[in-house]
């Protein structure tokens, strides 16, 4: 599935045997369960593959031959790095979650260059339907400090072969919405970048945010990491959103202004954009 835009109730997404979805003692008591097995994350650079692409996957193993190149990092394959998800459905809150157990940072060796934008998670423990891998596809991925995204890792940008990249959590989270509170045309978050701020030595950078439909900006936070050129890890920063145009002021961290090479990204709501000074 594509976990994006969706509704309806969440104790419909259940691990184990899903022959009876209205099993009402899951909707009055709860669950709690451990997924063990061959659960797995892999991430990917590039824009997310289009819904009827991902859907035409039975097996992960097809998945990964296919974006060969495109494969940055795989979480969960090797013996001493396998986890366990463990998957609740909250009745007072309505709320299902699937998360990462235990939650542990670990640190990973990039196998290919560019951003990170999407990935897919494995899960085990779910009974299989004709013999079809259970993965969730999503691009909902961002840094440690942006607590809207499923897959949060140190760094998304990579440079060069074998950097060394930080997988901190997946968590994926939803609540029950019924389907007439559901929101209609929903546009996503953008981000821009003014080329005229952008340039070696300057120190103000205008970034364009606009949130579509999911709410207002105001008081709402991004997160910045600029990374120098040559340098091993970026700066962190967070940016208080609190109008269209967000002002970042990098003379702290740099008091000589922007040089070619350096690298800004923006994370805001799970939408991420990034600028390599030229």
């Amino acid at each position: 599935m594509i976990t994006n835009g969706i509704h309806g109730t969440t104790y419909h997404f259940f691990p184990g045997d899903l022959s009876d979805k209205l099993d009402s003692s899951v909707v009055e008591v709860g669950v709690n369960q451990i997924m063990s097995g061959n659960n797995a994350v892999h991430l990917f650079t590039g824009a997310m593959p289009d819904a009827d692409e991902l859907y035409a996957y039975d097996k992960v193993s097809t998945l990964l031959e296919d974006f060969e190149d495109n494969l940055v990092l795989s979480i969960g394959e090797a013996d001493d790095d396998k986890f366990e998800i463990n998957a609740t459905y909250d009745k007072a809150a309505k709320e299902r979650v699937l998360k990462k157990w235990p939650v542990n940072a670990k640190t990973y060796a990039a196998k290919s260059i560019g951003l990170i934008q999407w990935g897919v998670v494995v899960l085990a423990g779910i009974t299989a339907v004709d013999s079809k891998d259970y993965m969730l596809f999503t691009d909902a991925i961002g840094t440690w400090d942006d607590p809207e995204v499923i897959i949060m890792l140190d760094k998304l940008l990579i440079t060069k072969l074998d950097e060394e990249v930080e997988f901190k959590d997946f968590t994926y989270a939803a609540s029950d919405v019924l389907a007439i509170d559901a929101v209609v045309g929903a546009s996503p978050v953008t981000i821009t970048f003014d080329e005229d701020s952008v340039y070696v030595g300057s120190s103000e950078i205008n970034i364009g945010i606009t949130t579509g439909t999911i709410g207002a900006l105001d008081g709402r936070n991004a997160t910045v990491t600029y990374t120098q050129v040559g340098a091993e890890n970026g700066d962190v920063v967070t940016l208080v959103v609190s109008s269209d145009i967000a002002k970042l002021d990098l003379s702290t961290l740099n008091p000589n202004g922007l040089d070619v090479g350096d690298i800004i990204l923006v994370n805001f709501a799970g939408t991420q954009a990034y600028k390599i000074v030229e």
